[in-house]
């Protein structure tokens, strides 16, 4: 290896000149730069080569004046050359040929460069292979006949796909017969973008929801694929789309019947395949202009420390060759629509954290200016009233896409021992250099194609400029070179398409969920949901036949004779009858209350003076009483006579004598015949109150209410007590406690 000479290989696009002939290396001539330079390899440990049985002889051996003319001594060159033959067949023809140790700074595609006297940095033509982003403007060739997918609970599938119309022109374009309707075929409007696959839901029961659990899983079903067998044929990429006016999901009969691999190349032709990938051809040298420092960028309130460097971004706006145009997103209004691919630069200082408010608020707290206020007691205040927050207001130039922040602490790197880029002095604020300019558009099936959230961009990086204080040009020393090569998607194209259109966007705190694996989880719930609801409603009518209801009811008759002078007398009850009265149980409260858990319960003991206790609640009270004159012959009698309603003592009805319910009663000592009985009636409906665990006393008395002698009548009657509802006007189940 020590003996390699010299061997140097040119590209000839960029120098023009030979290697020359015979065994000298000639000139290259041009301004070409070798692409593999193999001078001084014997030394430079970065470059290598394969292993090989044979050895490199230079030069080989010569004869000498005094060899001996022998063959085999004669053979020795020979055999030499010969082997450095070998040699050379396995390093430049051999599949283990390797060759290493190119710097970027030898490929000349996109490569960045000034020429030391400017400030300008000029990139040389070459290619890139960039995302197509941009949604904005971009012509409809296809109509929604449903503006909106559509979700039914009620039906099954729940989910209904929109329809998508391919117009007249499109299928005019298609077969040739129209020229003005471009189509910017590439392929992806022809073929399936990924397996068709049917949910297998099982039908929920009884059974399996309470014990075996229901599952959702996919399979591959051939009635989804275009024809009745599965084979290769069958797969996509290799099996081509169908092409359909009308592509509607009422529309169910195979082999075309709408699923997602239909919809997916559906929609991939309504917008013309976007977040797919293209070839970006940068055809002529494009160049651009970097603004001088600016000590303004950075917010300095710190007098031991001063800016001295900023770090820019210059990158290559992606350009499809397949499309005419595409839109940017400027920050100062826009959009902006270009034609060819050009370069951007994101400025790596100038953003301004700024105290801003809204809804008419006060401004927040002015930290820029005075970093003092940071913890004060306005600074603690302004904590939770999120009217008032920071913005970064970006000091750009019309030569700028973007600005980012640069705060002071970063310029650390320009004395650290360990610097990013060695020698660079390039401080710690870099512009990431893909992520910060990428942007994916909003992008569904009602988008409105003119609305700025549409607009989408890629954008290839080339360099990082180091912009110094106080030097007026750009030399080759502070342009770094950041390139990517050998990138590749690393998402199929649906796959990113499905991603990049989601709304609100997918992150690490919202992964997606496909719409499908979505409405196939309803729907299940909603069986599930069905499956439970009608066991509840077996054990509801099964439970209510049980629960206590509030409608208790008692019926009795009265029957007594009532003597004396005429005061309040209750009356007894006979014949009693109840409905509804004997619940399973009731309310801890009110089992305390009553014999044997009835509602309602002439007292034990007390049936002669007409008690009937019952729990709380609001109860009707129905009485009626028929009376006359128990004597006569003895003496006159005269006396009219009111009914009572109380719970206890206290009375319930009537509240007040204006509305007192009253009967006569009149009898002749000398004429048996001149008897006069009387009748009266209520209905009444009261709230019987908790009172503790003492139960409600509800009897019916007659009192004398006129009259001066004193007179035995006959009483009969009858009494009914309902329990209408519980004191807070609920009916059904008793319940305790009033309304609130």
């Amino acid at each position: 290896m020590k003996y390699l000479d010299r061997f140097n290989v040119y590209m000839s696009p960029y120098g023009g000149g030979s290697t020359g002939g015979g065994g000298s290396t000639g000139s290259t001539g041009g301004t070409g730069d070798a692409v593999v330079n193999l001078a001084g390899a014997d030394t430079n440990p970065a470059f290598g080569y394969v292993g090989s049985e044979y050895s490199f002889t230079n030069p080989p051996r010569y004869y000498k004046a005094n060899d001996p003319y022998y063959y085999e001594v004669d053979n020795i060159p020979l055999k030499q050359i010969h082997e450095n033959c070998l040699w050379l067949k396995d390093q430049i023809e051999g599949v283990s040929l390797s060759v290493t140790g190119v710097s970027t700074t030898q490929i000349l595609d996109l490569q960045p460069y000034t020429t030391n006297a400017d400030r300008e940095i000029k990139v040389r033509p070459g290619k890139f292979i960039g995302r197509v982003n941009d949604a904005y403007n971009i012509s409809n060739l296809f109509s929604n006949v449903e503006a909106n997918p559509t979700v039914d609970l009620t039906r099954t599938p729940i989910y209904k796909t929109p329809s998508v119309r391919i117009e007249n022109n499109v299928f005019r374009a298609v077969v040739g017969s129209t020229m003005d309707v471009l189509l910017y075929s590439n392929g992806l409007s022809d073929h399936y973008q990924h397996h068709a696959s049917v949910a297998n839901n099982v039908i929920p029961t009884s059974d399996n929801v309470y014990s075996e659990g229901v599952q959702i899983t996919y399979s591959l079903n051939s009635d989804y694929l275009q024809d009745s067998s599965n084979g290769m044929n069958d797969l996509p990429k290799i099996k081509t789309a169908v092409w359909q006016q009308l592509s509607n999901t009422d529309n169910l009969t195979p082999p075309n019947r709408v699923d997602l691999q239909q919809l997916a190349v559906d929609f991939c032709r309504r917008w013309q395949g976007i977040f797919r990938t293209s070839v970006v051809n940068i055809s002529d040298q494009l160049s651009v202009q970097i603004e001088p420092f600016d000590s303004s960028d950075y917010l300095d309130n710190n007098a031991t420390y001063d800016p001295k460097v900023r770090i820019d971004l210059v990158y290559a706006y992606t350009m499809p060759i397949d499309a005419t145009k595409t839109s940017l997103a400027k920050n100062s209004g826009g959009p902006e629509t270009i034609t060819a691919p050009r370069l951007g630069v994101v400025k790596g200082a100038g953003g301004i954290i700024t105290a801003k408010s809204f809804g008419g608020a006060e401004s927040a707290v002015e930290i820029a200016a005075n970093p003092e206020n940071i913890g004060t007691g306005d600074w603690v205040n302004q904590e939770s009233q999120s009217d008032r927050y920071y913005d970064t207001e970006q000091n750009l130039s019309p030569l700028q896409d973007a600005a980012i922040q640069a705060p002071l602490s970063d310029q650390h790197a320009l004395t650290a021992q360990r610097m990013p880029f060695p020698g660079k002095g390039t401080g710690l604020s870099f512009p990431s250099p893909d992520d910060l300019m990428n942007l994916a558009p909003i992008v569904s099936q009602d988008s409105v194609d003119n609305n700025f959230a549409t607009i989408g961009q890629s954008v290839l990086p080339i360099c990082y400029v180091i912009v110094k204080e106080g030097v007026a040009i750009i030399t080759s020393d502070d342009v770094i070179d950041i390139r990517p090569f050998l990138r590749t998607s690393e998402l199929s194209y649906n796959e990113r398409a499905g991603v990049a259109a989601a709304n609100p966007p997918l992150s690490l705190a919202n992964p997606s969920v496909g719409k499908y694996e979505l409405y196939n989880a309803m729907q299940l719930m909603r069986d599930i949901a069905q499956v439970k609801r009608d066991d509840l409603e077996v054990t509801l009518r099964a439970l209510i036949q049980s629960v206590p209801i509030a409608k208790a009811k008692l019926s009795g008759l009265f029957s007594q004779l009532v003597t004396g002078t005429g005061g309040a007398q209750s009356l007894s009850i006979k014949e009693i009858t109840t409905v509804s009265n004997n619940p399973e149980s009731l309310p801890e409260l009110y089992s305390q209350m009553t014999v044997g858990g009835q509602v309602m319960t002439p007292a034990t003991g007390s049936t002669t003076e007409g008690v009937i206790t019952c729990i709380p609640g609001k109860y009707l009270v129905e009485a009626t009483i028929y009376a006359g004159p128990s004597n006569y012959g003895d003496f006159n009698a005269r006396n009219i006579w009111k009914m009572k309603l109380l719970n206890g003592s206290a009375d319930l009805y009537p509240a007040s004598d204006s509305n007192k319910q009253t009967f006569r009663c009149y009898s002749d000592e000398g004429n048996a015949y001149k008897q006069e009985g009387g009748s009266a009636s209520f209905k009444a409906m009261v709230d019987v109150l908790e009172n503790g665990s003492q139960p409600g006393l509800l009897k019916v008395q007659i009192v004398k209410d006129s009259g001066s002698t004193n007179q035995d009548i006959n009483v009969r009657g009858s009494l009914h007590i309902t329990r209408i509802a519980n004191l807070d006007g609920t009916e059904g189940p008793i319940t305790s406690g009033a309304a609130e």
